[in-house]
């Protein structure tokens, strides 16, 4: 996906970046965490994600619980390192974080990572049965409504999941890709800043929880398979959703 390859790519420096300013002998994990935060949004200083990506590692490498977990999670979704992403929820799960516990539960649910030696084997989850007619793509709903406005996904709670397919900072680009294809589950669409542009993704089914939404894999068309969907939790859709304009009367 094309937002991918520039936080990929700032991935891939944060092992050769130098120290900003800072001595990371005497480096505060909370002060880098906050840091880290400023630079990716731009509070009180230019935007910057090589910045905040050096300090979102430094904290992490200094046991910032949270920054484990973000940084698994940049790991996961950017870099597409899943093995890497496991050894920073597995440091943050150390520390009671449960949101890296949870990670790392369906990471191993759903097969990417072997489970700890002495766990008990979990059963994969159940993916959810195809709808049998689902929406015509030519009526791509808008998720940001339908998730207030649609019984089928207003009844998920924020830890169920949907599949992204694909994104473009082209909304026609988006509806042109989903009519081509005749799909089994429900699709939206789904707007979102980042960097200061609006974005547009394809969202593809229902699913009880993240790992339930990545067996489903196989059920979208090869040709989208190879840009890596991956499941996002509704709760994560439902704060990155920006409504798109109300259409005309």
């Amino acid at each position: 996906m094309r937002s991918s390859l520039a936080f990929a790519a700032c991935l891939l420096m944060l092992s050769s970046l130098p120290v900003l300013g800072a001595d990371p002998a005497v480096a505060d994990p909370a002060a880098d965490y906050q840091l880290a935060q400023q630079h990716f949004v731009g509070f009180g200083v230019a935007r910057d994600d090589r910045r905040g990506l050096f300090y979102l590692k430094r904290a992490a490498e200094g046991g910032h619980a949270e920054a484990q977990f973000k940084l698994g999670n940049y790991l996961h979704m950017y870099a597409y390192d899943i093995k890497g992403a496991a050894q920073w929820w597995q440091r943050a799960a150390a520390q009671g974080h449960q949101g890296a516990a949870s990670n790392l539960a369906e990471a191993q649910a759903a097969g990417w990572i072997a489970p700890e030696p002495g766990a008990a084997p979990k059963a994969r989850p159940p993916v959810a049965a195809p709808v049998a007619e689902a929406a015509p793509a030519g009526d791509l709903p808008d998720i940001a409504r339908a998730l207030t406005e649609d019984a089928g996904w207003r009844a998920l709670g924020d830890e169920a999941a949907s599949l992204q397919v694909f994104a473009s900072s082209s909304e026609a680009e988006v509806r042109a890709l989903a009519a081509r294809y005749a799909w089994k589950r429900p699709v939206a669409l789904l707007a979102f800043e980042r960097g200061g542009q609006r974005w547009y993704a394809l969202l593809y089914g229902q699913f009880p929880s993240a790992a339930a939404a990545s067996q489903a894999l196989g059920e979208v068309p090869a040709s989208l398979r190879a840009a890596k969907p991956w499941a996002r939790r509704l709760g994560d859709i439902r704060r990155l959703a920006r409504p798109l304009p109300a259409e005309a009367p």
